[in-house]
């Protein structure tokens, strides 16, 4: 079953009516190859759903490929860092990879992106927010309100604070539990704890696969409760994926709302979305072995 039909059926099961779709695309470089020619572009979907009578948006950010020979398209597909590079960045302790065609491509799509997003109330307090971010009391409760905002003010950009890695899902969600409050522990130990700090970082707050087994096993500062299924979050809660169901997580997304049905919707990073249906079928890594762990990040 391709992309497209596993879409559609997860909006029948969900009872999902596309009321409308809009997409704005930019050409990002163009090279010539022999007899073909190859465009990377960005595509920003905005997707108008009705669900039990009322309303959402989804949007989501795609990098693609298309090549033509002869003038005639021969291929079209997505084109993302693959998730095998996080595993190998699991192995080499979470270090930095060097900057990529990717990001060259991401930086210079942008501008476009940032053009025709919608700009929520809290842009007006965005530099507030971004001062105050590194001004938690550690003390503090989790605020997950906070880590939401920050989902939402921060889901197809990138904050200058904090390092961006090839593969920024996790690094992304890290930046929405600091926002909300959530201690940091064990600076300078990068094997140990949560934290970033002076330009280094944990590998838990980097690494997929490591912040998925913190969430599991943290008694102190940032803890996560696992649940059973995806009905039991709610926003500000965590969602980890293993495509493969080969036991190394590659992915990790952020709850920022609850559909009509009681499901949520996610937001997240390295194909930047908004909203998203949180089962992640509409995902060019999405396979049948596919599995899920839940976390409700704790408050206290």
């Amino acid at each position: 079953m391709d992309l497209l039909e596993r879409k559609r059926e997860s909006n029948e099961r969900r009872g999902v009516e596309l009321v409308r779709s809009h997409v704005k695309g930019k050409i990002l470089s163009k090279n010539k190859l022999d007899l073909q020619t190859h465009f990377f572009y960005a595509s920003h979907y905005e997707q108008l759903y009705k669900q039990r009578g009322k309303l959402y948006l989804e949007e989501k950010v795609e990098y693609r490929k298309a090549i033509f020979e002869k003038k005639q398209l021969v291929d079209d597909r997505e084109f993302i860092p693959p998730y095998h590079q996080e595993k190998r960045q699991a192995t080499r302790g979470g270090e930095e990879k060097p900057l990529t065609n990717v990001d060259l491509l991401q930086k210079r799509a942008l501008p476009f992106l940032s053009e025709h997003q919608p700009l929520p109330l809290m842009r007006q307090k965005e530099d507030e927010q971004k001062r105050q971010h590194f001004k938690k009391d550690e003390r503090a409760p989790f605020n997950r309100m906070e880590a939401v905002r920050y989902a939402e003010l921060w889901w197809n950009d990138y904050n200058p604070e904090y390092r961006k890695f090839t593969d920024n899902c996790t690094n992304f969600i890290s930046q929405c539990m600091r926002a909300g409050g959530a201690p940091m522990r064990g600076y300078p130990n990068r094997s140990n704890g949560w934290w970033y700090q002076n330009n280094n970082w944990s590998f838990s707050w980097s690494v997929a696969h490591s912040f998925r087994w913190y969430l599991s096993g943290s008694t102190v500062g940032l803890r996560g409760q696992e649940k059973s299924s995806a009905r039991e979050l709610i926003p500000g809660d965590v969602i980890c994926y293993d495509f493969d169901g080969d036991g190394v997580w590659q992915h990790n997304t952020i709850v920022v709302a609850k559909d009509f049905n009681g499901e949520p919707l996610v937001n997240a990073q390295t194909t930047n979305s908004r909203m998203r249906y949180w089962a992640y079928e509409d995902s060019t890594a999405w396979t049948p072995e596919i599995k899920y762990k839940f976390f409700h990040i704790l408050d206290d």
